[in-house]
């Protein structure tokens, strides 16, 4: 029951982050653990909203046009009865759609492809750092819905075929934050 509690957590967490940051595993080290009744329910509702993976995945749809037609429409249409989630699942990294190549920085992590998310490539807040996600999450945010993103367990497999330094900080945030050796966590994916 503690393994599936930590678990929920850690989703919930992700999926009410405010921001994009550099490294999404830190937010989920940080989770505190939760204390729960046995026979309390854990949540008063069910989780609802919208997954890519159901429609778009290994599509080229799967962009940041798309996606902010259906935040207009759940803010519209169905937030009132719940509906409050936007999932991007696999293929938010590449510009070819789920299959493609794993787009990564120079840490070896997970970056959005430019062509289909071009608000990715912007550096609004002047730092020389591309904002990624966040202008996207911005936008889902002030429409009252939360954002999800999807990311594979370890290093992605374009990060081990190049020379770029590991972010070694991100697997071991994992690791604390999930009670797993750091072994288990670098599969290629």
């Amino acid at each position: 029951m503690k393994r599936v509690v930590s678990r929920i957590a850690a989703a919930a967490i992700v999926l009410n982050m405010t921001a994009v940051v550099d490294t999404p595993f830190k937010v989920m080290a940080q989770a505190e653990e939760l204390t729960v009744t046995p026979g309390a329910p854990i949540l008063d509702a069910p989780l609802m909203g919208w997954n890519s993976f159901d429609s778009f995945y290994d599509a080229s749809d799967l962009n940041e046009t798309n996606i902010k037609a259906i935040a207009d429409y759940m803010a519209a249409n169905m937030k009132d009865s719940g509906y409050v989630y936007i999932n991007l699942d696999g293929g938010w990294w590449n510009n070819q759609g789920g299959s493609g190549i794993v787009l990564v920085d120079n840490a070896g992590r997970p970056i959005p492809g430019n062509v289909r998310f071009p608000s990715s490539d912007a550096d609004a807040d002047g730092d020389g750092k591309k904002d990624g996600l966040k202008p996207l999450a911005d936008y889902i945010h002030s429409k009252g819905l939360k954002l999800g993103i999807y990311a594979t367990r370890g290093i992605p497999r374009a990060a081990n075929n190049t020379t770029v330094q590991i972010d070694n900080e991100a697997i071991e945030a994992v690791a604390a934050a999930t009670g797993q050796e750091v072994s288990r966590l670098t599969g290629a994916q």
